[in-house]
């Protein structure tokens, strides 16, 4: 009988049976902390994504609980997360809240949009991406609240892709809707980290009596944790990113958004293959795979985009064009790096086909993205024929710069 519990112990503790759930911040608003919205005007900035654990909708949980909803702030791809234009102010049926796009001209409430509001809850997901853009729409909500008066409680969530292996160069551009903040491209941070940092290094415009910000943190995650592991339904942050694992390449992969290479946007795995109808899927392949990038194999692919859910055609690079590239399959999380990878996917590409690849807007959104000139400057020398360094040269630049931020961000961490 003894035996019998102490296996059925060890089965519990192997199975994570009984272990205690993990709590997004708006688990604990609504659970815990509900009493301090009662007799305030609140706004929410917020998409499809903030859900209970029940999948009840974070306004729906503040009408049940008599909250009044003064505003609501939408981010890019709009409060469903299927919008692909700019959005334009409307009206929520079911709470009568006036909806406020951030996906416009100004990325920022205005004065007039923010009367009548005491408080604003911020719930959006990140992928733990630098040029993801619902972490700018969070700086132009807390710069504007601070403007106005307004309380911003962020309701943190998990970092899907862990909260470990910063990396990447450190944007030199900042201020940016994909380059907000002076982090490297894979920061490791959850919103309410990045949140809690940008105000504490100065890197927000705020006037002298600062912000009043709260950050009301997750419960139970681990900094180890990736987002397939949380007892909770995956719901898609945003059209193209359909599951953990596309998260966990787009840091990678969406470098390829600065040339005018696919990121696979048009498929049914955007971020996870790549391609162009120049690229021999085979050589292509065979030259990534000798590079021996850490936890990641590629295999040949011919694909073909086309219109879908996730992409209208106007947004499609080679819309119903053969495309030839590669399917990334990452075989160890632990040693993969994203940025790393993709960067040695761009560089190959300009290498083997200098004559096809391009970058857009001049190399501009190539210095936007990876974060560091350095790039373009050395893509453009090695094209020409010219003296240059290779990628390995440069991304070794980065990681001194990026172990400094590391020790800078400890004091800012809300989890071990």
């Amino acid at each position: 009988m003894l035996r019998l519990c102490l296996f059925t112990i060890c089965l519990s503790l192997t199975l994570g049976l009984g272990a205690a759930p993990v709590l997004c911040g708006l688990d604990v608003l609504v659970e815990q902390e509900i009493d301090r919205l009662e007799g305030q005007g609140v706004a929410v900035c917020c998409n499809h994504t903030a859900t209970l654990r029940d999948g009840t909708h974070l306004l729906d949980a503040l009408q049940a609980a008599d909250v009044n909803i003064a505003a609501i702030f939408a981010p890019e791809h709009g409060i469903r997360g299927t919008e692909h234009t700019q959005g334009e102010t409307t009206v929520d049926e079911a709470t009568g809240a006036p909806i406020y796009s951030l996906y416009d001209d100004t990325r920022a409430p205005l004065p007039e949009e923010l009367e009548g509001v005491d408080v604003v809850l911020f719930d959006l997901p990140d992928i733990g991406c630098r040029f993801y853009t619902y972490i700018a729409s969070m700086g132009g909500i807390i710069e504007a609240c601070a403007e106005n008066g307004v309380e911003v409680i962020i309701l943190d969530r998990p970092n899907p892709i862990s909260g470990r292996f910063p990396e990447g160069a450190i944007a030199q551009r900042t201020r940016g809707f994909t380059s907000f903040y002076p982090i490297p491209t894979r920061h490791a941070l959850t919103v309410g980290e990045i949140a809690r940092m940008a105000v504490g290094e100065g890197w927000y415009e705020l006037p002298e009596d600062g912000v009043e910000l709260d950050v009301i943190p997750a419960q139970n995650w681990p900094r180890t944790m990736y987002g397939d592991s949380i007892d909770r339904v995956f719901v898609r942050p945003s059209p193209n990113i359909s599951g953990i694992e596309a998260a966990l390449t787009y840091p990678g992969v969406g470098l390829f958004e600065s040339t005018n290479i696919s990121a696979g946007r048009g498929s049914m795995i955007p971020f996870l293959i790549m391609g162009a109808p120049f690229i021999d899927p085979e050589d292509y392949c065979d030259a990534l795979n000798a590079e021996h990038l850490p936890g990641v194999e590629f295999f040949p692919i011919v694909w073909r985009p086309q219109e879908n859910a996730g992409c209208p055609a106007r947004w499609l690079k080679f819309n119903e064009q053969l495309c030839g590239g590669v399917f990334i399959t990452v075989t160890d999380r632990e040693i993969f790096r994203p940025v790393m990878t993709g960067f040695a996917m761009v560089w190959k590409v300009f290498e083997m086909y200098p004559e096809f690849a391009e970058m857009r807007g001049e190399g501009e959104s190539m210095d936007t993205m990876f974060g560091d000139p350095a790039v373009r400057e050395n893509v453009s020398a090695m094209v020409a024929g010219e003296d240059h360094l290779g990628w390995r040269e440069i991304y070794d630049s980065w990681q001194e710069p990026v172990e400094a931020y590391w020790a800078a961000a400890q004091p800012y961490l809300l989890y071990e």
